[in-house]
């Protein structure tokens, strides 16, 4: 594998870093989806309570958004320290 100079580590750890950016910003967005699907659940027609399986299915919604949400500030710790490689 052919050396890379110092420059060039930093101009692709900064094209990372902005990939990574809108990764998030996609992780972000798809989470709060989520989490609004999962507020959306409303009870059936002439029913004041969600059913059993409603209830499932609004803890799976918001158990799927606290993931993504997870997995979104993980990404955001990665692309910190490869802003720290472009940057410093």
């Amino acid at each position: 594998m052919a050396n890379i100079t110092k420059t060039q580590t930093k101009k692709r750890a900064e094209k990372i870093a902005e990939r990574l950016d809108e990764i998030l910003d996609l992780l972000r967005e798809l989470a709060e989806e989520v989490r609004d699907e999962a507020d959306n659940v409303e009870p059936y027609e002439g029913k004041d309570d969600l059913t059993e399986a409603q209830e499932e299915r609004v803890d799976w919604l918001n158990e799927q958004a606290d993931i993504l949400e997870e997995q979104a500030d993980t990404l955001e710790e990665v692309r910190d320290n490869v802003q720290e490689i472009a940057f410093n």
